[in-house]
């Protein structure tokens, strides 16, 4: 028998995924008879590579061991967290750089002040194509996400993607259904909201030699390139929507 397919997008999934998981789960249609597709955000893998060697407008310290993290600086991107981590390292040789903005960024930086902390800079937004270049001169990528009941239908934040572009490793912090960083076996993931945790799975990294590092890289960039490629994201919903034309019922 055919089936009914629901393709379920998944940008900014929190506005509506409890409605949409809701309608789901109560249809009176024999479940037998539908199928829930899912595509996932990803990243343009090409147009990536031809922005690595911009001139990013991103300074880093020299001499140090740099950790990035991209994006919005809000309640639900926890960078609160970051904060504490790097309050209780106190090693100036490992320098956190937040690069963005949002609501809590004021709240962020008086706390890095109250803390008199030496070891975390925070930076404005910048455009997308110096995302890549930015990247690049990092030394690892830092993901954090709040323990909420959410995540248990797993994430999917274009950072992630773009972490994995850089082929730099990555420090994830969450409870999700989809643990990426640990499925490519490209960081390090511990649980959330785990200040103690977090700073071990960082202390780790730092203190891992260089080839193993790149390893970890080598290997985000080769889970991405299989499997989040726009390219092959595309060629997902090609095939979703001509089986789907095919299908006479439709």
């Amino acid at each position: 028998m055919k089936k009914i397919s629901v393709i379920v997008p998944t940008y900014k999934p929190d506005y509506y995924i409890w409605e949409c998981l809701n309608s789901i789960a109560t249809q009176s249609l024999d479940k037998e008879k539908y199928e829930v597709l899912i595509i996932l955000n990803g990243v343009d893998l090409e147009k990536y590579d031809s922005l690595v060697d911009e001139e990013s407008p991103i300074k880093l310290s020299e001499n140090k061991f740099n950790i990035l993290y991209t994006g919005a600086h809000g309640t639900a991107n926890c960078l609160e967290f970051i904060l504490e981590v790097a309050k209780l390292l106190k090693d100036d040789n490992i320098m956190f750089n937040l690069i963005g903005e949002g609501e809590k960024k004021e709240e962020l930086i008086k706390k890095a002040e109250e803390y008199n902390l030496k070891n975390i800079k925070f930076y404005p937004p910048i455009n997308k194509n110096f995302i890549p270049s930015t990247l690049k001169n990092g030394d690892a990528m830092i993901l954090p996400v709040r323990n909420k009941p959410l995540y248990k239908y797993g994430i999917s934040p274009n950072k992630m993607y773009e972490y994995f572009a850089s082929s730099r490793p990555i420090i994830f912090s969450g409870n999700v259904a989809n643990d990426m960083v640990k499925e490519a076996n490209a960081g390090i993931s511990v649980e959330a909201e785990n200040i103690e945790k977090i700073k071990k799975a960082i202390l780790s990294l730092y203190n891992m030699s260089r080839d193993k590092r790149e390893v970890l890289g080598k290997n985000g960039i080769k889970y991405v390139k299989e499997n989040y490629d726009t390219k092959i994201l595309s060629k997902k919903i090609e095939k979703i929507i001509l089986n789907l034309l095919e299908d006479k019922n439709v």
